[in-house]
């Protein structure tokens, strides 16, 4: 970054006029103050002190980061109108990092940076014009704000509310955009458009209930209690693939890139390999990579990244394998009741269990690093995306955590939690992203909470609001001049 812009041309000072000096015990600068009182009883002269220019211009600029890192994102938007220097500042600096960092670090905010265009336009913004400045500095500010809005919608603000009434039981859901899946205890599976709610397809694909359910682009796959898992083509809803491999329910089922895990209540969990080049019209093979069977125990649920494979019990027990080695590195106990919900966010662990509770894990220690009681009943389903913690209980209720991991040294801080009543029936499915919560529920609905429909509507009410004050203002002037 051109530091230079950002400071006046360098004047000879004495030693006894330096505005900053050096403190080399304290090994910082400090101000000067006697200096400062000497200059204020000039009466005949206005002095003007800016302590973020006087920084900027001994390069001090991790300074003003902190300064401006405590003041918050609210105050920080109100001092763009101080000067110049501060508006430069903190638009082509202060909102590039925060914005850079947003993206980069939260997990949630992936696929909404994707579907906003936000990464082009940061690359757009970075690229220099003709004078050697970034081309356009606004939209950082802009990132920014948007980021900001929508976590005050989060923590605060009530979301819009849609409901969809299915046939039967909603047992899993899955939704990509505007795209939502429904898996029903009929053995349907139904697609929504959430944008009109209404429903655009629904098949009959099991004999029995739809117990889990994941999607991408391509394909879509469901596990039954049937004991089947089907691969369906997405664009043409035409079986690829049915895998029989086990003898019980297919309790969980979970979809990375070309691989997927399915969880049985046999005892067994499986892992698959998809060959996207074999795809076609009516085929697509796969090959079966790993094959864990436990006797005398059901496997309720199971999750998996690049490195590890985590798989929940009903006896309250949690198994971390990893998958290079194929072998068992960690056994993770604290729950007084059967794991029921399971969700591998980096190196943190989340899981929900029948004995009301949720819990954070660190895999790389097996340290329990927060224990949430909130639930007042059974939770059935969990979901860990970004800094937000979301459950599902039986009485029909969601529960939100905004949390900070500090995974080196093992603490979690929880920003805000809220509880939204759901359903009637218990809530037995749940996934979330930056900008809404999708449940499932015994109640034969689903329910989408809209966080980012509500700061879209509330920044557009804001400017109105805005706008019609400053209408009457003028129209006051007019009429008074």
């Amino acid at each position: 970054m051109d530091r230079s812009k950002y400071s006046r041309p360098q004047i000879n000072l004495t030693r006894d006029d330096r505005l900053m000096t050096w403190n080399p015990s304290l090994n910082i600068y400090k101000v000067n103050r006697f200096h400062l009182l000497e200059l204020g009883s000039q009466r005949d002269k206005e002095v003007r002190f800016d302590l973020v220019e006087q920084l900027l211009q001994f390069n001090m600029i991790h300074v003003v980061e902190n300064i401006f890192g405590y003041v918050g994102h609210v105050s920080t938007l109100d001092c763009t109108r101080v000067s110049r220097l501060w508006y430069d500042f903190l638009c082509a600096h202060m909102f590039k990092r925060w914005a850079e960092n947003s993206l980069q670090h939260d997990a949630s905010l992936k696929e909404l940076a994707l579907k906003k265009k936000w990464l082009d336009q940061l690359a757009t913004a970075t690229q220099e014009g003709p004078n050697g400045d970034p081309q356009d500095n606004l939209i950082y500010r802009q990132i920014c704000c948007g980021i900001h809005e929508l976590r005050e919608v989060w923590r605060y603000r009530e979301p819009k509310n849609k409901r969809l009434h299915c046939d039967s039981f909603v047992l899993s859901v899955a939704f990509q955009g505007q795209s939502l899946f429904c898996g029903l205890n009929s053995g349907v599976i139904q697609l929504w458009d959430l944008d009109w709610n209404a429903k655009k397809r629904e098949q009959e694909v099991h004999e029995k209930g739809v117990k889990c359910l994941e999607i991408n682009d391509v394909i879509f796959i469901t596990g039954s209690y049937d004991c089947f898992v089907k691969i369906w083509s997405r664009s043409k809803w035409r079986q690829l693939n049915t895998i029989s491999l086990h003898s019980d329910s297919i309790w969980d089922l979970k979809l990375h890139m070309d691989t997927f895990a399915t969880a049985s209540l046999d005892g067994t969990i499986t892992m698959s390999l998809i060959d996207w080049s074999t795809l076609q019209d009516d085929s697509l093979e796969i090959t079966m990579t790993l094959q864990k069977h436990v006797d005398n125990d059901l496997v309720s649920s199971v999750d998996f990244d690049e490195r590890l494979l985590i798989a929940g019990y009903e006896d309250s027990r949690i198994d971390v394998w990893e998958l290079a080695a194929q072998e068992l590195v960690l056994t993770l106990r604290g729950h007084n009741g059967g794991v029921t919900g399971l969700q591998l966010n980096g190196s943190v662990i989340a899981s929900g269990s029948y004995d009301g509770t949720v819990r954070l894990w660190s895999v790389s220690s097996g340290h329990c690093l927060r224990v949430f009681i909130e639930p007042d009943n059974f939770v059935r389903c969990v979901a860990f995306l970004g800094n937000y913690l979301a459950c599902g209980d039986f009485s029909g209720l969601l529960h939100v955590w905004d949390v900070r991991v500090q995974v080196d040294s093992e603490q979690v801080q929880v920003g805000s939690y809220r509880q939204f009543p759901g359903h009637k029936g218990h809530v037995v499915s749940l996934q979330i992203d930056a900008q809404r919560i999708v449940s499932g529920s015994r109640d034969k609905t689903v329910l989408i909470l809209d966080f980012w429909a509500k700061m879209v509507d509330h920044c557009k009410r804001r400017k109105e609001l805005s706008d019609n004050a400053t209408s009457r203002g003028r129209v006051s002037r007019f009429l008074r001049s």
